[in-house]
């Protein structure tokens, strides 16, 4: 399962670094032999956790773009936007697409958050 447009010039084991209290979105493409599949049909849910405690950092909003004009295209997004109170250092994630009863999941992926200077 490839999955990360917005990390496809990254590392995919990492997204790029975020401040505390800035805000955190990732958008993905969905592709089965590097083709762009629609999601459309798919339930994808993606949780961030604390590495050392599993502590669920956040829940994760998916929002799907128009499969028509954008296929395999879906958006991440913290149900609570404000990531003051997100712990500084580097989290973990993944993200897990079922249908049909088949379920699979991506590698796990780090979220490396720094604290903010300006405040």
């Amino acid at each position: 399962m490839q999955l990360f447009k917005a990390i496809r010039d990254h590392d995919m084991k990492s997204l790029p670094a975020i401040k505390r209290g800035d805000t955190f979105g990732a958008t993905c493409t969905y592709k089965e032999n590097k083709v762009p599949v629609s999601v459309a049909d798919l339930s994808i849910s993606c949780q961030i956790r604390d590495p050392d405690t599993k502590e669920l950092v956040s829940e994760m909003v998916i929002t799907k773009a128009n499969q028509e004009q954008s296929v395999g295209v879906f958006h991440l997004s913290p149900t609570n936007p404000d990531t003051s109170d997100w712990p500084v250092k580097t989290l973990i994630a993944d993200i897990e697409i079922s249908q049909g009863g088949v379920i699979r999941s991506t590698q796990t992926f780090r979220i490396p958050v720094y604290e903010d200077v300006t405040q």
